[in-house]
């Protein structure tokens, strides 16, 4: 969630929030029919955006007049750039073969000539616009690792499509999308710099006793996610790394992902619709240092996107990425101890952050373990199984697996008189971890009535649950109703019973069983 602070008190303390830097050349029109200009719109876009998120019109600095090289240049910027909160630089080959370009990049990362250090609570202050395509090594050394904002695609042809509205209008909205991006992380680093200006250290906001977590670059579908979770753990006081996007080769990103993970007691990995080459590396080297010290991994797909990509060749998604998260789910060297979640973001967050607690407390003294379990130990974890009364000797073999699995089973009460004991309903949705919906008897009403009960249980005005449920899973049992076949959730996992009781037919809701234990 985004910090909300009085406009007036966020105000910063620079004469300008944002100091655009860029070739004049890139804002010329493609003919002389035309008046676009990009980097005036993207100016004025970017404007527009950050006074919704700060509540205020902020200050930019652009050279709009054609002042370069004369009339004083020099001046002017040494005296803009420091006093200026953030850099933006449109990176095209023009700026990189640009003198007073450079002049103004290297100006600005200069720590001599700035009030703060380049990077406040892990994230630069310099947001890298990239409008046209440019090789790893062609960014300044100092700001490679600065996140950068692809102004730009690639089509199937391996072709270079700008977010230009003169040339691809069709692309105005992915445009739109990207600077909004921008926009609401420039925000978020405005709003966080009348706190940290008269730190001593303001880059090291993470508490040095905490664990650090790295998280996994993804694919763009699933991008917001990344960072409603890295602005989470950071606010919990987490070193979260990578702070970068990995913009170089495939070789060069896998050193660098090597270096950081050996520094990760936690990562984590989150796959959407969309496939991302780099994703799967990091997933790769993860696992291979799983193999080789302790390190804690989860693997985050959510639950429409796994459902999805079981159907296999009747999938919508991407084949390629349908095989990739194939592989994922079923090969052990691509899952390498790691725990598989499909649950929401919100369980996702809650299993982060009780993994990291966990890993925040010492180690007992073996001896201890030894003598005595530990409180945790002692502790059991429940599972509260919802069905008819008619099907109450159907749900007893299903019962006994998951108590064998080493969790304590409670089935749904009933009254003399048949109906369902609503106080005792009401107790167990509050109290125990997780819940399993068995469909035999009940009709589609019955089950439409179960799923909204738990939900309401989890939102609302009558919210009765402080967390989300560890798992939550719908097993469709006989008889056989075409509500059944048709039957699809997006916060239930849904399994189908199959003769007889088996681990395997339950497998996802014990996948996220497990992962809320270790």
């Amino acid at each position: 969630m985004r910090r909300i602070q009085d406009p007036m008190s966020a105000k910063p303390k620079f004469e300008n929030d944002i100091f655009i830097s860029y070739s004049h050349l890139d804002n010329k029109p493609l003919s002389e029919k035309e008046d676009f200009e990009w980097i005036t719109e993207f100016t004025n876009n970017l404007s527009k955006l950050l006074e919704n998120y700060l509540g205020r019109e902020p200050n930019i600095w652009r050279d709009n007049r054609g002042i370069r090289p004369n009339q004083d240049f020099v001046a002017k910027i040494e005296k803009a750039l420091p006093q200026s909160a953030v850099m933006v630089p449109i990176f095209t080959p023009r700026y990189i073969e640009s003198e007073w370009c450079e002049i103004e990049l290297i100006s600005f990362i200069n720590p001599d000539q700035a009030q703060l250090d380049l990077v406040i609570n892990d994230q630069f202050r310099v947001f890298k616009v990239i409008k046209t395509p440019l090789r790893d090594y062609e960014f300044p050394l100092k700001i490679q690792n600065a996140t950068g904002y692809k102004f730009f695609q690639i089509d199937n042809d391996d072709y270079v499509q700008e977010f230009n509205k003169s040339m691809y209008p069709e692309l105005r909205t992915a445009y739109f999308k990207r600077l909004d991006r921008l926009a609401q992380d420039i925000s978020n680093l405005l709003l966080e710099l009348p706190d940290v200006q008269g730190q001593e250290n303001p880059t090291q906001a993470a508490d040095s006793g905490k664990p650090t977590v790295y998280l996994s670059t993804t694919g763009e579908d699933i991008r917001h996610r990344y960072f409603q979770l890295r602005k989470e753990l950071i606010d919990e006081g987490y070193r979260v790394i990578p702070n970068q996007e990995l913009n170089g080769s495939l070789k060069e990103s896998t050193d660098l992902v090597e270096n950081w993970m050996a520094e990760a007691q936690l990562s984590v990995h989150i796959f959407g619709e969309e496939y991302s080459g780099k994703a799967k590396m990091q997933n790769e080297v993860s696992a291979q240092a799983v193999q080789n010290r302790e390190l804690q991994r989860i693997i985050w797909i959510p639950k429409p996107v796994l459902d999805e990509a079981k159907k296999g060749e009747e999938s919508t998604l991407d084949p390629v990425q349908v095989t990739f998260l194939d592989g994922l789910l079923n090969t052990e060297e691509m899952q390498a101890g790691a725990s598989v979640i499909s649950d929401t973001i919100e369980a996702l967050s809650n299993n982060l952050l009780r993994r990291l607690k966990k890993l925040e407390q010492p180690p007992e003294p073996s001896k201890a373990k030894e003598d005595a379990p530990s409180a945790e130990e002692s502790v059991p974890q429940y599972v509260y199984i919802i069905a008819t009364k008619e099907d109450k000797d159907a749900v007893k073999p299903w019962k006994k697996l998951i108590s064998e699995q080493g969790y304590e089973v409670r089935i749904s009460r009933w009254k003399k008189d048949g109906s369902l004991d609503q106080e005792a309903y009401e107790r167990a949705l509050i109290d125990y971890e997780s819940v399993l919906v068995y469909w035999g008897d009940g009709d589609e009403y019955w089950m439409e009535d179960t799923l909204d009960a738990i939900n309401k249980s989890l939102t609302g005005p009558n919210q009765l649950r402080k967390m989300a449920f560890e798992a939550r899973g719908v097993l469709i049992a006989e008889p056989e109703l075409d509500e059944k076949e048709d039957f699809t959730s997006s916060s239930f996992h849904v399994m189908h019973s199959q003769g007889t009781p088996s681990a395997e037919n339950l497998a996802p809701f014990f996948t996220d069983l497990k992962a809320a234990k270790s």
